[in-house]
């Protein structure tokens, strides 16, 4: 289970977590929590959507990868 911040997106947390799920042997799933919004200088970033359009493309046939499964949570 891993919990970001505001740097989720910024600097590819995401998938550095899912990366270290995959090559994890006794890992199968990934859960991450995420910010829903992040308010910063330059203006609003929504970063759940864009943590769970990432992931999904690791999880389309032809992109299989070990991890069975990624759970994404948003907060506020």
């Amino acid at each position: 289970m891993e919990i970001e911040r505001g740097k989720a997106v910024t600097n590819n947390m995401d998938l550095l977590d899912l990366w270290k799920c995959h090559i994890c042997r006794e890992a199968d799933h990934l859960f991450i929590l995420v910010p829903i919004l992040v308010v910063r200088g330059y203006g609003r970033e929504g970063v759940y959507p864009r943590v769970v359009t990432r992931l999904a493309t690791f999880f389309v046939p032809g992109n299989e990868i070990n991890v069975l499964s990624a759970a994404v949570f948003g907060y506020t």
